[in-house]
């Protein structure tokens, strides 16, 4: 009885000092190695509901330069958005701005997008930490996106284990990425445990090169979360995480929202039902060991697998963490203890000592072999007595199997020797030596010591010097690799542009005459599409190369992207020279490039500005003017050099800033819709009325449609637009009387790229207008691109019950035959008819045959600009059935409409034109 008593108070104890060990924290480490173990042994493969979209090395050299422009996460959000993410994420900070058109057009891309969210994060503002700062998105980005606080804070060994809900800043409760992506945003700001167990490397990746070059893979992004971050090494967003090693922070991220959304939040358990089986085991062992130790260590092994066993299937079925790590050294510990007991004291020391001893010369012996590092130890006269065979592999060696040390580093190593040594040890030394014929970078560093060796029955000092060396050539090229990509260009070894701006700068700064082109290469697509992108790139290092050798005393040529370049000269040229010298230029430019068996001719855009007073221009305000006179070349009709036009730029500025006014447009309410009626030639009455855009700028004041509905088309702001316009009209529509119909303008762009039909049926069920009072209308000038394509999209709207109606007849060269084939029900006879009538019977003549022809077809038509009673006559007698223009009214408000619809339906209100 006094034994069991005795096995169970020493159990007790045990179990007591583990568990105040535990709560102190002390086995928290072990814990963790515990656990991770597990996960590692149970992999689980992500669900691909999250996407990483990496900016890797390969982005980083296809765009060329980091930070990138805004515009760029512009096109990569646009991109990401048309391919169907559910959702955005970018994990780049966002605090300050970029260049002012990227910013724009990042906002813009906001704007356009649906959830996407932005980085806020905390971050030390004194040298000492002691005051906390948060960086949030300019204004301009977060006010079109959510923020997501991004903080992740490693433990005590610099590993990410936990990732918050979310935190409180500046009063404001932000949640997190991963709580975002899961849906499960509260106003917790406490951190839960990141389940390891989910492989980062399965989670979909896809380069941003590939979604910035189109070539998203097909369902790789629809319905769900992109996570855009760095993945490049040079970028240095790199975390150590459990089980996986060294990580992108973006993929923390990632795999902290597949565990919240799996649902597999790994969660410790008590410490009781450990402790239970601690008790039970050494109370059992106790026994075991006085039997034989034999059975001791056969029970204990068992324990222990089974614990895991168990501990295991908890996690990978329920991701329950089972705190086993403080038992194993409170058994290893009770083990000795009980072991000692058995020894005596001698033995003991006998014993230690020489496991001491052993492990120590192994695990020196490890570290001496095993290491990356050259080690090598020289004796006092210079001979390698131990080296290791990273330094055999590195030196080689002599004759006699002694190392071939080189003499730089051995002479190095003697001087730090001696009562006044000459060399410092521990400083590191750097050395260009010469290695099995290659010259090889190394870094080294000595360090002298004395050691014991046996003589004449007593211990001697023997002076030692140990040598570690280490090869650098393979970053100190890289390096080099890295400067010369950030400077030029890969393929064709021309300048990067900023590089190009600083040389440009410099010969700004002499105050001399300097002439800057700007060229771009004409039916280049052309040759990639028939000859190949090989050959292509065969032409634009050619291009570089033919500037380069052309002996026109031109600066070193910049490659601005594409195939567009930039040279200037560098010596003075005459103003009455600069011409001739594009043209120079272009000649050389433009002859036949001859590539193997093949040979391709390409045309040459170039625009110049010529700076007589350079001191007072910037490099990159010269480039600009030069690339706003290559943007006049390439849309001028003649083939010629373009010199810099201020008037030119204007225009082109003032479309600029029309592009950028679009976007925000709709928003702020500029856009309105005016009405100009529509009656029948036979009794004048009101049958309808079409919509007509208008739009008032504050800072462009009023802006016709002939100026921005071609730009609005060219950057797609077209399908916004036109949506809007479809659904005001539609709701002004029930305002009107019901016998009215509503004529709509739609762009060919809407029917190429966009659904008409769904858009129009949407808007039909919403607002409750009769389908068969709408008529969209389309130009004459905008079938003749792809009129069969174009049809077939017409009759898709027609089964909503509306009806088609072909607008400015008689300005484009469509045919009747093709006429016959659309399904349109009214032809609209342009305004400049309306003009000839009465001028000349030919006019009136045409009108009549083809309203003749309208008629056989069942077509109705009508004709714009009658501002005579005259030109209504004529118009009634050659059998037109509809008019509009200024005769009767000019285009006006709903308000105004509606009381003009009250004056034509009662009699005593109406006032008919005289």
């Amino acid at each position: 009885m006094k034994t069991w008593l005795q096995r169970i108070l020493v159990s007790l104890a045990v179990c007591a000092v583990t568990f105040l060990l535990k709560s102190a924290g002390l086995y928290d480490g072990l814990n963790n190695a515990i656990f991770d173990a597990r996960m590692a042994a149970a992999p689980r493969a992500a669900t691909g509901e999250t996407v990483f979209i990496a900016i890797d090395s390969a982005s980083l050299n296809a765009v060329g330069t980091w930070p990138w422009s805004r515009s760029v996460h512009a096109d990569l959000l646009d991109r990401l958005t048309a391919a169907g993410a559910r959702e955005v994420f970018f994990d780049i900070d966002f605090a300050f701005p970029s260049d002012a058109e990227g910013d724009q057009r990042f906002a813009a891309a906001l704007e356009r997008a649906g959830l996407v969210y932005l980085p806020v994060f905390r971050q030390q503002a004194d040298v000492d930490g002691t005051e906390a700062v948060s960086n949030r998105p300019l204004p301009l980005f977060a006010d079109r996106a959510w923020p997501v606080f991004v903080n992740v804070y490693p433990d005590r060994r610099s590993l990410v284990r936990t990732y918050p809900h979310g935190a409180r800043i500046d009063d404001e409760y932000i949640p997190s990425p991963a709580a975002q992506i899961a849906g499960l945003a509260t106003s917790r700001s406490d951190a839960f445990h990141i389940n390891y167990s989910f492989d980062p490397m399965t989670v979909p990746t896809v380069s941003a090169r590939t979604i910035l070059a189109g070539e998203v893979p097909a369902q790789a992004l629809a319905g769900r979360s992109a996570i855009v971050g760095a993945a490049a090494i040079e970028l240095g967003d790199l975390h150590a995480v459990p089980v996986h090693g060294i990580v992108p922070g973006a993929l923390i991220h990632a795999v902290a929202a597949e565990t919240l959304l799996t649902g597999l939040v790994p969660v410790e358990t008590s410490l009781a039902l450990p402790l239970l089986c601690l008790f039970l085991l050494l109370v059992l062992l106790q026994e075991r060991l006085a039997l034989s130790p034999m059975r001791f260590l056969t029970t204990g092994v068992f324990f222990v697998a089974a614990l895991e066993v168990t501990a295991l299937g908890l996690a990978i079925g329920q991701s329950l963490n089972v705190p086993t790590g403080g038992l194993y050294p409170s058994l290893f510990a009770f083990s000795l203890w009980t072991f000692a007991r058995r020894i005596t004291s001698g033995d003991w020391a006998v014993f230690q000592e020489r496991l001491a001893s052993e492990n120590a010369n192994r695990l020196l012996g490890h570290f001496f072999e095993d290491s990356s590092d050259a080690i090598v130890i020289l004796d006092a006269t210079g001979k390698a007595i131990l080296f290791s065979e990273s330094a055999r592999r590195l030196f080689g060696t002599k004759t006699g199997d002694d190392l071939a040390l080189p003499e730089s580093i051995s002479s190095t190593a003697m001087k730090s020797l001696g009562a006044t040594p000459s060399v410092e040890p521990g400083i590191l030394h750097r050395a260009t030596i010469r290695l099995k014929g290659d010259h090889r970078h190394v870094e080294y560093s000595v360090t002298p010591s004395r050691t014991l060796h046996a003589k004449n029955d007593s211990a001697a000092a023997r002076e030692i010097v140990s040598v570690t060396v280490r090869d650098v050539t393979q970053v100190k090229e890289q390096e080099r690799e890295i400067a010369y990509l950030s400077n030029y260009d890969v393929l064709t070894g021309a300048m990067r542009r900023e590089p190009f701006l600083s040389h440009l700068g410099l010969r700004l700064e002499r105050d001399a005459s300097c002439v800057l082109f700007v060229l771009n290469l004409s039916r280049f697509k052309t040759i990639n599409a028939v000859m190949g992108r090989a050959l292509g790139d065969r032409v634009l290092v050619q291009v570089v190369s033919r500037l380069q050798d052309s002996d026109l005393g031109l600066s070193a040529v910049a490659r601005l992207g594409g195939d567009t370049f930039a040279v200037f000269t560098e010596s003075d040229v005459p103003a009455d020279g600069a011409e001739a010298l594009a043209e120079t230029i272009a000649t050389v430019v433009s002859a036949p490039y001859a590539l193997g068996v093949h040979r391709a001719k390409v045309g040459v855009h170039i625009g110049y500005v010529v700076c007589t007073n350079c001191d007072t221009k910037e490099a990159a305000e010269l480039l600009l003017l030069g690339e706003n006179a290559l943007d006049t070349a390439r849309t001028s009709d003649a083939p010629a050099p373009q010199l810099y036009d201020p008037a030119i730029a204007g225009h082109q500025l003032r479309a600029l800033q029309i592009e950028q006014e679009l976007d925000h447009a709709i928003a702020r309410d500029e856009i309105v819709l005016a009405y100009q009626p529509q009656h029948r030639v036979d009794n004048s009455r009101l049958c309808g009325v079409e919509a007509l855009v208008r739009w008032t700028n504050a800072s462009l004041g009023p802006i016709g449609p002939d100026e921005f509905i071609p730009i609005a088309e060219s950057n797609g702001f077209i399908m916004d637009l036109g949506n809007w316009v479809l659904r005001r009209a539609l709701e002004d529509a029930r305002r009107m009387p019901a016998d009215i119909s509503l004529a709509v303008n739609v762009s060919s762009f809407q029917l190429s790229h966009g659904d008409v039909s769904t858009s129009l049926s949407a808007a039909l069920s919403e607002t409750g207008v009769s389908a068969d009072r709408i008529c969209l209308e389309l130009t004459e000038t905008e079938l003749t691109a792809s009129p069969m394509q174009i049809a077939k999209k017409m009759l898709e709207v027609t089964q909503t019950g509306a009806t088609w109606a072909l607008d400015d007849f008689g300005t484009g060269y469509s045919s009747l035959a093709l006429l016959s084939e659309l399904p349109v029900e009214k032809l609209k006879f342009d305004k400049s008819f309306a003009v000839s009538l009465g001028n000349t019977g030919t006019v009136s003549t045409l009108l009549k045959s083809v309203t003749h022809f309208c008629t056989e077809l069942g077509i109705k038509s009508l004709c714009e600009g009658v501002e005579t009673k005259e030109q209504l006559r004529i118009l009634g007698d050659i059998g037109c059935d509809e008019v509009q223009g200024f005769y009767f009214s000019g285009p006006q408000s709903l308000e105004d409409l509606l009381i003009y619809c009250e004056q034509q339906t009662n009699p005593d209100a109406r006032r008919m034109p005289g």
